[in-house]
């Protein structure tokens, strides 16, 4: 249970670090720095690499603890687990504590990509506006030349 614990933990590290790197995309977003853009993608996809890593041994760990203790779970999520634990043990007290922790991550992580997800979107229908408009603009001028 403790290794699990431990994961977990090592689980929010890695979820609060995803955050602040969604963070400076955001700022890097908002300036227009594309080279900074860019690395904080690659540095994302390495949190989320690390973050899938973890939730596949966190399922690994959660099923032999199943196994183990004889628990009958019909998924090996935390969740789960805690709901076949007793509630006022240690362990169950940790396990929820950090849930709910990661559930706050989670959220926030969420919403910092809706709000970056609508940026990108205002960057992509400004770029289209202003091509048409200088695709209409070019018109008019071909149009009084001839």
């Amino acid at each position: 249970m403790n290794e699990l614990i431990n994961l977990l933990a090592q689980q929010e590290e890695n979820l609060n670090s995803l955050l602040v790197v969604i963070t400076d995309y955001q700022k890097a977003l908002i300036a227009g720095d594309l080279p900074n853009m860019e690395l904080f993608l690659d540095i994302e996809q390495k949190r989320l690499a690390s973050i899938q890593s973890n939730l596949e041994t966190q399922q690994n760990l959660i099923k032999n603890i199943s196994e183990r203790n004889n628990l009958n779970l019909s998924s090996f999520s935390i969740k789960k687990l805690v709901d076949v634990l007793p509630s006022g043990a240690k362990e169950t007290i940790k396990l929820n504590k950090i849930m709910k922790s990661l559930k706050i991550l989670a959220g926030q992580i969420t919403e910092k990509n809706r709000l970056n997800g609508l940026l990108i979107n205002q960057s992509r229908n400004f770029i289209k506006e202003l091509i048409i408009s200088i695709i209409h603009n070019n018109k008019n001028l071909l149009d009084r030349k001839i």
